[in-house]
């Protein structure tokens, strides 16, 4: 924790002359070979300043905190809050390990897993739930099918490390075996080894959000990593209300309902004065044309 004098992509700095690339990269490369992840920071993204108010004003985030990611997982909660100071040209941190921010949540929405997809039993969820629903509207099919994905899914994606385990441990069994039924087995196991990586690395993938990666990346512990990271810079730790003062906890839900139910609303902007300035595309017979009541053909 502190001043590490170095960046981790070009993100992270604001002003005159862009990082050295090679500087990144190394820096990049040594925080992966020591096992060292950075834990989120809350607030200003700089925490180093030089020649505040000029023309060559440069700001960049040279302190962070980094962990071993055991003390990540053990901690998942912890948050680094980036407090500005006006003695020094650094900002200065505060990590909190606390687990304030883990206020309690409902259910949680659905969301479809693309490694459903790679099983088999997939679209007979989806014929059954169809099937069963008939007499219903769309959204009525959506919501059972979404329920019949979280019954049937459950904690499949958390028992891939376990499966895989087992079937490579059974194919190193088999290993110089020769006759015929340990060959057509051994087939069978790589077939189904190989549609469980494929299903892992898919899961991890989306969770990760890494949509830019190549297929090829086939890299599970790093998308593992990645989702953790993401799943804890996703906390919302505090939100300041209407008079700027900073709230936490279930007080947090009033703000968010006020700011959605006040977002689209007027504030006296007059419709009419700026509909005069607006000239039409459409004629008089295109819209007639488009009014009129929908037909079959």
């Amino acid at each position: 924790m502190g001043d590490l004098n170095d960046l981790m992509s070009q993100s992270e700095k604001w002003g005159l002359h862009p990082h050295l690339e090679g500087l990144i990269h190394g820096f990049c490369d040594t925080l992966t070979e020591c096992g060292l992840l950075q834990v989120h920071t809350v607030g200003y993204p700089f925490t180093w300043e030089r020649g505040k108010g000029t023309m060559d004003w440069v700001e960049e985030r040279l302190d962070r905190v980094v962990a071993k990611e055991g003390l990540c997982d053990a901690h998942i909660q912890a948050h680094v809050y980036n407090i500005s100071t006006t003695t020094s040209d650094h900002s200065a941190l505060f990590l909190d390990i606390h687990s304030r921010l883990d206020a309690p949540r409902g259910r949680p929405p659905f969301r479809f897993v693309n490694v459903w997809l790679l099983d088999r039993g997939c679209r007979e969820v989806v014929e059954s739930a169809w099937d069963g629903l008939a007499q219903v509207g769309l959204q009525d099919k959506l919501i059972g099918c979404g329920d019949k994905f979280c019954r049937w899914g459950g904690d499949r994606h958390h028992k891939f490390g376990r499966d895989i385990g087992v079937i490579r441990k059974e194919l190193e069994r088999l290993r110089g075996n020769r006759d015929e039924d340990s060959l057509h087995l051994i087939k069978e196991l790589d077939g189904r080894l190989m549609r469980l990586l494929d299903q892992e690395n898919a899961f991890w993938k989306q969770r990760a959000k890494q949509h830019w990666l190549r297929e090829a990346d086939s890299n599970t512990r790093y998308y593992h990593k990645y989702a953790s990271t993401r799943r804890r810079k996703n906390k919302i730790a505090k939100l300041r209300d209407r008079d700027g003062t900073w709230v936490e906890g279930d007080v947090m839900s009033s703000i968010v309902l006020e700011y959605y139910n006040n977002i689209f609303k007027s504030n006296g902007c007059m419709v009419g004065e700026v509909l005069d300035f607006v000239q039409p595309r459409v004629t008089q017979e295109q819209n007639d044309i488009l009014m009129r009541p929908f037909e079959a053909e």
